[in-house]
């Protein structure tokens, strides 16, 4: 059986749940370390700046994939 090519749509969706995905695994990852925690060890204070970091990456993607869905633009 033939695979039919994806289109930009699929690529979109199936990025689009991905980039969700992470999205929720680090808010999830951010809220499960403890605020006051945070400032009392400069590791845990580097890891929640880490899944900042990772934060700001999945909303860039979603943005980015969003940006492809509505304009039907790929590069």
């Amino acid at each position: 059986m033939a695979f039919l090519p994806a289109t930009a749509g699929d690529r979109g969706s199936l990025m689009l749940g991905i980039a969700v995905a992470g999205l929720l695994a680090n808010l999830l990852l951010f809220w499960l370390q403890h605020p006051r925690q945070r400032g009392k060890n400069l590791n845990v204070r580097a890891a929640a700046l880490h899944v900042m970091g990772d934060l700001l990456g999945s909303v860039g993607a979603i943005v980015a994939v969003l940006v492809l869905l509505f304009t039907g633009w790929t590069p």
